[in-house]
């Protein structure tokens, strides 16, 4: 789990919502977790209550088992860079480059793969197998709902 006060927005250093104009996701009754948890420090991943398999994308039934005993739970937010790319065409106005989209690995399952930003380095920085730890962007929607994209940063030694 992460502290709390590390869910502050990479791009404010506050909890505060960032850059106006970012893509959002559209939230369902499967996503909103995924989505809002970060706002209280977690990164969940659904789970079966029934084998212990983890899924993403969240989905209503355990793709190992066939159980539809399936809820969000906390993970540890510890990854691993699978691969990378470095963006340095300005696709979207919300996000100028260079910046880093990258697959990573969950630490509890290593099948269970998230799209998202390394952050909190110069992306040449960025290797394969490069440990990182969650952090979230706080975002907020034309409705008003706040909600967390989950981004990761290097894990640096002490």
């Amino acid at each position: 789990m992460v502290h709390p006060a590390d869910t502050q927005s990479a791009a404010t250093g506050a909890g505060d919502p960032v850059t106006p104009g970012v893509p959002l996701p559209t939230l369902t009754p499967e996503t909103r977790p995924f989505f809002t948890e970060g706002l209280r420090g977690q990164l969940v991943i659904t789970t079966c209550e029934d084998c212990g398999y983890l899924s993403h994308p969240p989905v209503p039934v355990c793709s190992r088992c066939l159980s539809y005993s399936v809820s969000p739970q906390p993970v540890s937010g510890s990854a691993q860079v699978e691969a990378f790319s470095i963006n340095r065409y300005p696709w979207h106005p919300a996000f100028p480059p260079p910046y880093v989209v990258a697959i990573v690995s969950l630490r509890e399952q290593q099948s269970v793969h998230l799209t998202t930003n390394i952050v909190g380095c110069d992306p040449e920085e960025v290797r394969v197998g490069m440990d990182v730890a969650v952090r979230f962007d706080v975002h907020q929607t034309a409705e008003g709902d706040r909600l967390a994209l989950p981004v990761f940063t290097p894990v640096r030694d002490s």
